[in-house]
């Protein structure tokens, strides 16, 4: 279109974004398109801009994240790998089996030769953080990777995108305070474990880190 300009250019996880701008030409409009987010700042001729991720408005999210997009109950990948993991932790054989079966099913969809078979020992340590990184990778955009996080201590050491300590909990809102009267007194934080996280910590037979 004449007198318009386009530039992609990579973003990471600021919370500004900041866009550079040739302002040679006549330039009615600037639009920043990131993850299907959208910014619009009109009549802004400035060399450069910077827009803050909280003012961009939704515009179409496409693939795995949009908001139409289907999104599994419980998966094929997700079922083999949960079996693994028992059989890891409970001293069963068929933690090799359980866990190369998504590894040949992952082959199936994508290239040949790119997931090979583990070469872990069956209820080692090591096949255990496999199987858990497999799942972390597999299950991208749900949210039980954030509970394997939880459960199991954080034994892939992912690192909390603030601070030094991962989340444990989603906080009471206000409106369930206000009206629910078994809501726990003090109110817990952020960082404090569940019960049942904590409960899980305490009976695993298997040392976590």
């Amino acid at each position: 279109m004449w007198g318009m300009e386009s530039l992609s250019v990579a973003v990471g996880y600021d919370m500004n974004i900041n866009v550079n701008m040739n302002p040679s030409g006549q330039l009615d409009e600037v639009i920043v398109n990131a993850l299907g987010l959208e910014k619009k700042k009109d009549d802004d001729l400035s060399s450069s801009s910077i827009v803050k991720i909280d003012e961009l408005q939704r515009s179409g999210e496409a693939g795995v994240f949009a908001e139409t997009a289907p999104m599994n109950i419980i998966s094929f990948r997700e079922v083999k790998l949960i079996e693994a993991e028992a059989a890891n932790r409970t001293g069963h054989a068929g933690d090799i089996t359980a866990f190369n079966e998504v590894r040949t099913d992952l082959e199936t969809q994508y290239e040949t030769g790119s997931f090979p078979a583990t070469t872990s020992t069956s209820g080692s340590d090591e096949l255990l953080k496999e199987i858990i990184e497999e799942k972390y990778i597999c299950l991208i955009g749900e949210l039980q990777p954030f509970h394997d996080v939880r459960r199991t201590n954080n034994i892939l050491g992912i690192p909390a995108k603030v601070g030094s300590t991962i989340p444990q909990r989603f906080i009471y809102p206000q409106v369930e305070i206000d009206t629910n009267p078994n809501v726990p007194s003090p109110l817990p934080t952020l960082f404090d474990k569940t019960p049942i996280n904590k409960f899980h910590l305490i009976i695993l037979k298997k040392p976590l880190n």
